[in-house]
This record gives structure tokens, sequence and C-alpha cells, in this order.
């Protein structure tokens, strides 16, 4: 027989409430439970806040964008160039 299991037997078919293993063992899952419990909240809210705060960030707009004055969309450089003579 496989030691664990048969100690696990045991304990589980233990009829005195008071006795020290089972509340070691009903602690022992309460702290387990709590531990999954949190971790899992961490990661939640982590990522809530993760998107929450990209969310924000692309959001901004400003006042004033600076762009490249070669590539803009008017085509005010090359009407320029034109004015001067360079082709």
């Amino acid at each position: 027989m496989n030691l664990p299991f048969f100690i696990y037997k045991k304990l589980k078919n233990s009829t005195d409430k008071s006795n020290t293993s089972s509340r070691i063992i009903k602690i022992a899952k309460f702290s387990v439970f709590i531990g999954i419990f949190i971790s899992l909240s961490a990661v939640s809210i982590g990522k809530g806040l993760q998107s929450s705060i990209n969310e924000t960030i692309y959001n901004i707009t400003p006042d004033i964008s600076i762009s490249s004055y070669e590539n803009n969309d008017r085509g005010i450089a090359s009407e320029i160039i034109k004015i001067r003579g360079y082709s």
C-alpha cells in the first residue's frame, strides 16, 4: 500500500473532530485557498490596470503635433521646390 495514501485515509476517517491533525489539515486547505485566490486576484487586477493605462495613454492627444516637413500631406515642400526652380 502507498504510505501517503494510507496516512490520508487514516486522517480522513478519524471521527475525533478535536484531533490536532484535522485542525492542521483544515488550516492548510484554507491557506491554499487564500493563496490561490490572492494570486488570481493580483493577476486579474494587474491586467485590468494595464489595459486601462494603455487605453488612457493612447487616448491622449497633444495640442501640437510635430511631423516631417518633407513628408507632409499638403505638398507644401514640393510647391516651394517648384517655385525656386529645382526639380
